[in-house]
């Protein structure tokens, strides 16, 4: 193959900022969504226990 008859492909280009951006705020608030959801099970599972009383 000569010089000039080298093809770019689609995936040699690098990424845009943006798109960087929106994949990564993506991650951001699948990983939140779990967190919430791991803490609202939590809750429901255990939920809240009264104070213990101290007796004097």
């Amino acid at each position: 193959m000569h010089r000039h008859e080298h093809v770019e492909f689609v995936t040699d280009v690098p990424w845009s900022t943006s798109e960087q951006v929106r994949r990564r705020l993506r991650l951001y608030f699948l990983l939140m969504g779990v967190c919430i959801a791991l803490v609202a099970l939590a809750w429901r599972w255990r939920g809240p226990r009264p104070m213990p009383r101290i007796e004097r």
